[in-house]
């Protein structure tokens, strides 16, 4: 899909329209249409079954804190994923970036956008990046 959006803007937006669905499947299997995949570890079934009792507070959650709710997911990925080294080809101010190097992860990462870079290196600079 060409978007001119930013990559994390575009998860965001998909996280808050599927969290609108009437069911934690029903709003998970959205989501994995929205980013192509065809099957899902059992693992996310299990803990989808495990939210049942309480799917609507928890979509309700995502609706309402979708973008901190994917920066979590984001630095749960960075943190507990077996990588050597993590790429995020649009890394915009440098969410995965930043995770990768607390974690202890190598990482590459491309931006078109210079001002959007910038603010990368204006949190390496000042030493904000605390592992």
């Amino acid at each position: 899909m060409k978007t001119s959006k930013n990559p994390h803007d575009v998860f965001n937006h998909r996280v808050r329209a599927a969290s609108r669905r009437g069911t934690i499947f029903e709003a998970i299997s959205k989501l994995a249409n929205y980013f192509g995949l065809q099957s899902l570890p059992t693992e996310v079934i299990r803990i989808a079954q495990q939210l049942r009792p309480i799917e609507q507070e928890v979509l309700n959650k995502l609706y309402s804190e979708h973008i901190p709710m994917s920066m979590l997911a984001l630095a749960w990925v960075c943190e507990n994923e077996e990588y050597d080294c993590i790429g995020d080809l649009c890394m915009g101010r440098g969410l995965i970036g930043v995770n990768a190097y607390k974690n202890g992860k190598r990482f590459v990462g491309t931006e078109l956008n210079h001002k959007r870079l910038a603010v990368l290196y204006c949190i390496w600079g000042r030493g904000d990046i605390v592992k």
